[in-house]
């Protein structure tokens, strides 16, 4: 830790791990109370910013959809859904969400993790069973894939391929934020002890990291900005470690949806 003239100068690593405690803190909290939280935090905010921030197409996008998601949670609370309908939409929500991140990886020759998306997105059509078109419970949702394995597996596989994502179309200092946003449904699923409320905290814990991003972009860029990060990047990129990831989260997907 060094100190300036501004004050106290936090390491980068410890940065991660507020941003970390922030995702978690906020994902947990606007699950278990999808008004009173989910209502300020995860639609009104981040609707703020989608009429006052300049932002790019893709970011609008993401924001779009994430909202759309959190808002229907609202609307499934009062009874305006019913809750499969509710898990239906978010099934096909959260396909849209990686077909779009594939495209673009299709568009800019990422074809290996392109494949794992496309992976992704066609495993999501063996989550409409009944144990998860009824597993809303008045308040948030609980997905499962194959059984608790197959679910971590599932969880293992999008992590790695959406980080990969991530470092290829954003600066590797955003590559480093999403290792905390990534953790962020992990660890709430620990701490539940459920890996199928997962899915829920990863919405909600991306809506709050997009609007931590999108809000604090020039001053996250270059507080996380780190040499270290932006070669395990450049390695990351290369082609034995992206046929390495591909392989790998492919065989996540399939062995569980083959064997359990």
């Amino acid at each position: 830790m060094t100190t300036t003239k501004k004050g106290v100068k936090f390491p980068s690593s410890i940065k991660l791990v507020l941003f970390l405690v922030l995702f978690t803190a906020s994902a947990l909290l606007t699950m278990f109370q999808p008004i009173w939280a989910n209502i300020p935090l995860n639609i009104i905010i981040p609707a703020l910013l989608l009429m006052f921030m300049e932002m790019v197409f893709f970011e609008r996008l993401k924001l779009s959809t994430l909202i759309c998601m959190r808002l229907l949670v609202v609307v499934t609370v009062f009874g305006l859904f019913s809750g499969p309908t509710c898990v239906k939409i978010v099934l096909v929500l959260w396909m849209i969400n990686i077909l779009e991140a594939t495209i673009t990886d299709l568009s800019k020759k990422h074809y290996l993790n392109a494949i794992t998306g496309f992976v992704l997105t066609l495993s999501l059509f063996t989550f409409f069973t009944q144990q998860n078109l009824s597993s809303w419970n008045g308040v948030y949702y609980s997905l499962f894939f194959n059984g608790t394995v197959g679910t971590i597996c599932w969880i293992i596989s999008y992590t790695l391929w959406n980080w990969d994502f991530v470092s290829f179309d954003f600066p590797p200092s955003i590559a480093k934020l999403h290792l905390a946003v990534l953790a962020s449904p992990i660890v709430g699923a620990l701490i539940t002890s459920n890996p199928g409320l997962w899915f829920i905290l990863r919405g909600n814990s991306l809506t709050t990291a997009g609007v931590t991003e999108i809000a604090f972009k020039k001053k996250i860029d270059k507080s996380l900005e780190s040499e270290r990060m932006t070669n395990f990047v450049e390695k990351v990129h290369t082609f034995p470690v992206q046929l390495t990831l591909m392989i790998l989260n492919v065989l996540l997907v399939a062995v569980p949806a083959l064997v359990l």
